[in-house]
């Protein structure tokens, strides 16, 4: 590696998923992170690839943003995987910030999807759900909730616990009158229905 001038002050480096013949001489710490995922979080994408009969190793199922060790977003479904089914393990992926299972063949949720308290996106839209699980209710940061392109009649009452949801997109369901638990949302400025 070339002297690099602008870097006589750095302390630690990490240095990560890069080809590095060496590090600057004047580094005091060098971390070359290869692999670092929690095993909780690499367990329950095994368990969503052996459900679905996928051929997958865990990082490489979907789309993935991995933050400290913790799976942060994640993405599948539309991209020539898709999936009909979510372990119940689902909940233990608390590090979940963004969660895209858009396009997929889901038909119902697992009841740990509330242990997803971390959740500020949320997209279930184009799947085959008919109902929702009422611990989506525990989604308290939740901003945006796509619901569109579902089989869905109604939306669980909990939702109305969604005090940070701005965005709901129900359209293209079946649900014949906008719910009540809407009503109920402080943050909401945008219905889709």
């Amino acid at each position: 590696m070339k002297s690099l001038p602008f870097l006589l002050l750095v302390a630690v480096l990490t240095l990560s998923t890069n080809l590095h013949a060496q590090a600057p001489q004047k580094c005091t710490t060098m971390h070359i992170a290869c692999e670092s995922y929690a095993s909780q979080d690499l367990s329950v994408l095994q368990e969503i690839i052996e459900l679905n009969q996928l051929s997958l190793s865990p990082q490489d199922l979907g789309q993935q943003v991995w933050d400290n060790g913790r799976l942060t977003w994640f993405a599948l479904g539309g991209d020539g995987i898709t999936i009909h089914a979510l372990p119940e393990s689902l909940g233990q992926l608390d590090g979940l910030t963004h969660l895209y299972l858009s396009g997929n063949h889901l038909k119902t949720l697992p009841q740990s999807i509330g242990q997803l308290v971390g959740l500020e996106a949320l997209y279930l839209n184009d799947n085959a759900l008919e109902v929702l699980p009422e611990s989506m209710g525990q989604l308290t940061r939740l901003e945006q909730l796509y619901l569109n392109g579902n089989r869905l009649t109604t939306i669980p009452a909990s939702l109305a616990n969604l005090a940070a949801l701005r965005n709901l997109y129900l359209n293209d369901n079946q649900i014949a009158s906008i719910p009540e638990a809407v009503a109920h949302l402080p943050a909401l400025r945008n219905l889709y229905f």
